[in-house]
């Protein structure tokens, strides 16, 4: 039916219950979903968010919440059940902000977003809001030289932290910040050339970036995980990659349905295209997932799913459930 690019983020506490967050207007809302409660509590937490949100799980209890007001100001929500604290981080209020995002690395909680820089309107900035001993500090990663900003990855792992981000529309770079100095690298091309692109995402597994993107060709658009490409041309969007069960799963939107394809040897070999047949005549959206826990066989940070009360990821597992397309002689 309907795909719907409203941001929503699950947040799995533990098992059989999770916290789904949601913007509706200026209000960001959540749901505590159970499995022995039918219908599930719903709060409104604030009633005055400019734009973007984001949230990360330090434990099985706590949940950070982070927000720009309509005011101009970013918060910081701490929370379980109820708010237990908030804490203004700007002194002063900054322009909108875009591609907000929140981690906790060792204990430590980091802050990345864009700006438009303040001495050209016509650019951005990447900041880094991050607290070290109970100090908040501020940084200017990267100045970006574009009027229409891109996707932007922030990936928290294992005790590190990588951002990867347009340096322009044909080149994709990563830095990674390190916690021993406090330094973050400098940029290391992940592509570059070719046509331009469009949307972005990522994931670790042992290591090792794997990356999911759109690109023209021939006025059409492409899905391509690194240099290769994955899918027909056409008009795919929100490209969408995660590890689940042995197997490396990209997935997109198009023609609101999902197509999905999957590698085996992590990312060498592809199979062939999957039109999940569900999304025919359901509405879905592209969840942000947060789990307390980490599974060696799963990295999941985003995933498409029905929305509330048929909430179920979609667009990787058992093929079962899909229809096998054909795939253009070119790829």
């Amino acid at each position: 039916m309907a795909f719907f690019t409203d941001k929503l983020i699950i947040a799995q506490l533990n098992q059989g219950s999770i916290k789904l967050f949601r913007k509706t207007k200026q209000k960001i809302m959540v749901e505590e979903i159970k499995d022995s409660v039918k219908h599930p509590k719903r709060k409104i937490i604030k009633e005055d968010i400019l734009g973007e949100y984001d949230a990360a799980i330090k434990d099985k209890s706590t949940i950070f919440l982070i927000y720009q007001n309509n005011k101009g100001h970013l918060f910081l929500i701490t929370l379980d059940d109820e708010i237990r604290e908030e804490t203004q981080l700007t002194e002063k209020p900054i322009s909108e902000i875009f591609n907000l995002n929140i981690g906790v690395v060792e204990e430590g909680l980091h802050i990345v977003y864009n700006i438009r820089a303040i001495d050209d309107p016509g650019k951005y900035t990447i900041n880094h809001h991050y607290n070290y001993k109970g100090k908040w500090y501020d940084y200017i990663i990267s100045e970006i030289n574009e009027e229409l900003i891109n996707n932007m990855k922030f990936l928290a792992h294992g005790g590190k932290i990588n951002i990867i981000y347009y340096r322009n529309k044909r080149e994709i770079v990563n830095r990674e910040f390190y916690l021993d100095t406090l330094q973050w690298s400098k940029e290391n091309v992940l592509v570059s050339g070719g046509n331009d692109k469009l949307f972005l995402d990522a994931i670790v597994i042992e290591g090792d970036i794997h990356m999911t993107y759109c690109e023209y060709i021939d006025e059409r658009l492409v899905v391509k995980y690194n240099d290769k490409t994955v899918s027909r041309k056409g008009s795919p969007s929100h490209p969408t990659i995660l590890y689940y069960k042995g197997k490396l799963w990209v997935s997109w939107v198009e023609l609101d349905k999902i197509t999905s394809t999957y590698s085996s040897d992590t990312g060498e070999n592809w199979a062939g295209l999957f039109l999940w047949n569900k999304t025919k005549t359901m509405d879905f959206v592209r969840y942000k997932y947060l789990n307390s826990e980490t599974k060696e066989d799963i990295v999941l940070d985003n995933s498409f799913g029905g929305i509330y009360p048929e909430i179920q990821f979609l667009g990787f597992g058992s093929t079962n459930a899909a229809t096998e397309v054909p795939i253009e002689p070119e790829i």
